[in-house]
Parts: structure tokens; sequence; C-alpha cells
């Protein structure tokens, strides 16, 4: 007899309280009863709090179909709590269905599963960040190899995050999977997570976050939540039938293997369903960026690891389908909160996504970053913040430019070569972090006092003004004294002499349009001639 593990009633989401540095690890039905009371998730994994974001969110709209449009989501947020009563009957009514080691309907797993051949994946399986197979880190601490017991918590939020983000390649092959051959399954995606640069409103607690990030679509009588549906080993190339379906998608078959201490020390992970493409119209977590060629005219906007979230703001500002980016579904229902929303209400964005390697067989890298985010830069009828900001997007990316052309040129003018855009060190993308700390100082004023949004632009320009210029001293402080008489370049068929003079005063030009409220301000004396 497997041990009981009753995740509504035993602890499995780690919080934060309003303390602030009190964490604890409570149970489902605490998690939505007394969300008002914590501060937010506090999981190891980010992935996992994607996933839990996701769970969480399902189980409030499963238990209260009432939630359908935005005066509910402000009678709720009036209230204070969700309801706690409808709760508890959706939890009496399914006493098995959210039974981590249940034997005949496992909480996101399918029961009895087993492997076509060979002995199920040790517990380290769950843990996304540890080595499997050939594909081995060098500095990697744990192998596949290695014996791992995992508390039920820890499991669960393993399970969560492999349902989410899974490696991509060969897995295991089960009994009663129709598609298994010679003890396996190809051509297996990454987890319908993986391939999303996924976007979360984050509020001033675990409540306000759930409300936040409660997809607004219509439902279908058929759109069921995965502990609602029996789970087999034969898996679908399907689309969700809705949004519960879609929020609680089973990328993987799986079932947890405990010792008798109720620790897992074990896994079957097999294929799972999969999409034919992401749905746009139900997917709530995600930025969109229109394609040119393809079988889908929209892909989810992807992170890029090492690259600031602020540098999307773009994206997540696109309330309304400008140029080939749109902005994600819970961010473009913020605007309707916006109505009854302080503007100084501290609500930021959790960015969160992962890069794969190898034939996305292994994670590389998590890109995981959190944002400021002013309410009233989401109101439809002052898009004034909006716009601004978007514009700080751009300056940033113009002064990136002027930087590596800067970097360019005196190459050039030392009798060097341009640098590819994919390869070596480029000063401009390196400089971009610098601007990390102005920008969320800007964000944070306009939080503060919105009213302020001309003085603290430009406050920002010089700054960006004060980075670049230090970037840029350096690059001409290191020119060799051949860079001053500098070398012909062959431009359109023409030769021309490049030197370093012509590189600074290039610079200066593309610096003033970059920064255009500063570009009449004194700035540093040409110093190259």
């Amino acid at each position: 007899m497997p041990p009981r593990y009753d995740l509504v009633e035993q602890p499995c989401v780690p919080i934060v309280r309003h303390n602030g540095s009190e964490s604890a690890v409570v149970s489902l039905r605490t998690a939505l009863t007394e969300a008002v009371n914590f501060v937010g998730l506090a999981p190891d994994n980010a992935l996992a709090a994607v996933v839990l974001v996701r769970l969480l969110s399902a189980i409030v709209l499963a238990s209260d179909p009432s939630i359908r449009g935005r005066e509910d989501i402000e009678r709720l947020w009036s209230m204070g709590s969700f309801d706690i009563e409808a709760l508890e009957r959706y939890f009496a009514d399914r006493p098995d269905s959210f039974e981590l080691f249940g034997q005949d309907r496992p909480f996101y797993q399918v029961a009895g599963l087993k492997p076509l051949s060979g002995e199920p994946k040790p517990a380290s399986a769950l843990r996304l960040s540890v080595a499997t197979g050939n594909n081995v880190p060098l500095f990697s601490t744990l192998t596949e190899a290695d014996a791992v017991r995992l508390s039920p918590a820890e499991a669960f939020l393993g399970l969560l995050a492999v349902q989410g983000y899974d490696t991509a390649a060969i897995k295991t092959g089960v009994v009663g999977d129709p598609a298994a051959k010679a003890g396996k399954t190809t051509g297996n995606p990454t987890g319908n997570l993986g391939q999303l640069g996924a976007v979360l409103p984050l509020g001033q607690n675990l409540f306000h976050t759930l409300l936040l990030n409660l997809p607004l679509v219509s439902r279908k009588e058929d759109d069921l939540p995965a502990w609602d549906r029996v789970l087999t080993p034969a898996w679908e190339i399907r689309q969700p039938r809705g949004t519960l379906d879609l929020l609680t998608w089973q990328s993987r078959r799986v079932r947890l293997i405990p010792d008798d201490d109720g620790y897992v020390v074990g896994a079957v992970i097999g294929a799972g369903d999969r999409m034919h493409f992401t749905p746009p119209e139900l997917e709530p977590h995600t930025c969109w960026r229109d394609t040119k060629t393809g079988d889908v005219a929209r892909r989810p906007v992807r992170w890029s690891p090492g690259q600031a979230a602020w540098r999307g703001l773009d994206s997540l500002l696109a309330l309304e389908h400008a140029g080939d980016v749109d902005t994600a579904m819970v961010i473009r229902q913020l605007e309707d909160v916006t109505d009854w929303l302080d503007e100084s209400y501290p609500l930021s964005v959790l960015c969160v996504g992962v890069q794969y390697g190898n034939q996305s067989a292994v994670i590389e890298d998590v890109f995981i970053d959190r944002i400021p985010m002013p309410v009233a830069a989401l109101r439809a009828r002052d898009p004034s913040i909006r716009t601004a900001l978007t514009e700080v997007v751009l300056s940033a990316e113009k002064v990136r430019q002027a930087l590596n052309g800067l970097s360019d040129n005196i190459r050039q003018a030392q009798g060097g070569e341009r640098l590819p855009w994919d390869k070596g060190s480029h000063p401009g993308t390196h400089a971009m972090m610098q601007f990390t700390a102005p920008t969320t100082e800007l964000l944070i004023d306009l939080q503060c006092a919105p009213g302020r949004l001309a003085d603290r632009v430009v406050a920002w320009e010089r700054a960006a003004s004060v980075i670049s210029w230090t970037v840029a001293d350096g690059l001409l402080d290191q020119a060799s004294p051949g860079a001053f008489r500098g070398h012909e370049i062959t431009v359109g068929g023409k030769e021309r002499t490049i030197r370093l003079a012509d590189a600074e005063a290039w610079f200066r030009a593309a610096l003033a349009k970059a920064l255009p409220r500063i570009s009449a301000e004194q700035r540093p004396q040409r110093r190259t001639s």
C-alpha cells in the first residue's frame, strides 16, 4: 500500500509570509483560502513558480464558474478572498483527485505507468537542472546515476516543472503507448511552457497575484482540468479544449515512485500530449510576434538569457496590436483593472524563460527577471507613459547600436575589420546591463509619481548619456596611435579614409538622435582630431 499524500491537506506550496522573512510550505487549501496573508510564492525553482500560478488559477476558475469578467475580479478584490465555500465544495467533491500517490488517479500522473523495458528513472529526473544521459555539464554536481530522495512537496514541484518544461527528444516508452517503439518514443517536443517567454503579473500578496493571472475567456463544457480526466499511457496530438485544459496541460505521462517513508526515489516519465501550436486565443502568459512565414500567424515571444526584461517593455506594453508584437493576455486584462486600481499600487511583472541546447535535450540556461510596472502605463485613456517607456527602450537600443558602431569604426580606423554581429564582444551590448539600474529607478518613480513623467525621462537620458560616454571614453582611450591618421576603407565601391575623429563625431551624432531630450545640453568636447 503506497503512502497517502493529499495535496489539499498536506504542505506542498512554498510561500513567503507577510513579514517578508519567514517562508513556509502550505497545502493547496491554505494557499488559496489564506492567499491574502502571503506575500507570494517562494519555490527554489523559478520554473515551478510559473506552473504553480497556473495550477492555482485553474483550481480557482474550476471551483467558481461565476468568475467571467472584470466585474468579478473587482468584486473578489474588494472581498479580499476567493469564494471559500466554493473551494471547500470543490475539494470535497474530489476526495481523491489531489492525492499525489493515489492508486487509481494520482495527481498529474497515470496510475500503474510502467516502462516497456528497463527500470524507472531516479528521482533526479524530476530536477530539470540535473544532467541526464550524455548531457552532462562540465560542472554538474549530480548525474542521473546519483541516488536522490525527494520529499512529497519537492516531488510535487518537480512534477509540475516536468509537465511544463521537460526537455525534448527521446523519452521512455511505456506500456500502453501505441507510439512507443524499441522501448522509447521519439520526436517529443519540450514541455508546452518551454517555448514561451512567460509573463506573470505580481501583486501585493498572493491573492492579488492569482486574481491578476486569471484568464478571462469563455468556457466550454468539455474544458476540464487534468484531475477531472482519466489519464492513460496513450497520448494525443491535439489543441487544448479550453483554458482549464491548457493551464493543466499534460506534456508528459508520469508516475512517481515513493518508498515506504513517502519519499520519492524514482519516476517513470514518458511522452505526453502535444499541441499543433500554442493557441493565442487561450494562452494567457506570453507576448506574441507575428510571423512572416510558417504554418501559424503568431508565435510566442521568448526571453533571451543575459538580456534584462526591461528591454522587452515594448512587447509588454503593446496593448493594442502594433507593428508585429502583441502583449500577453494577462497584461491586456490589467487595462481593465486600472480603472479602480490606485496608480501607486506596487505592481510588478515576473518574466521567466528557458534556453534549451543540444536539440532541446538539455536546459542550458533559465531566464528570470522581475520589473516594476507602473499602473498608469496600462491605462487606455492616457497612453503618454506607455509611449514614453516604449521610447526609452528604443533609445536604449539606439545607444547600443551607437556604441557598437563606435567600436567598429575605431577598429576600421586602426586598419581592422568590423566585428560580426554574432561574434566577439560588443561594448554596446555589455553596456545595456548598466542601464538596468536607471531604468528600474524610472519605473519605480513612475509608480509613485506618474505626473513627473517628463522630468524622469530626462533624468533617465542623462544617466544613459553618462553610461554611454564612460564606455565610449574607454574605447577611444584604447585606440592605437595609427587610428588618428586613419585607414582607407571601401564604401559603396569608393575609397575613403576613416579616422578616429570621424568615429567620435559619428558616435556623438548617433547619441544625440538616441537621447533627443538632452541633445542640446553641453556634451564632452571633441577630443580627437
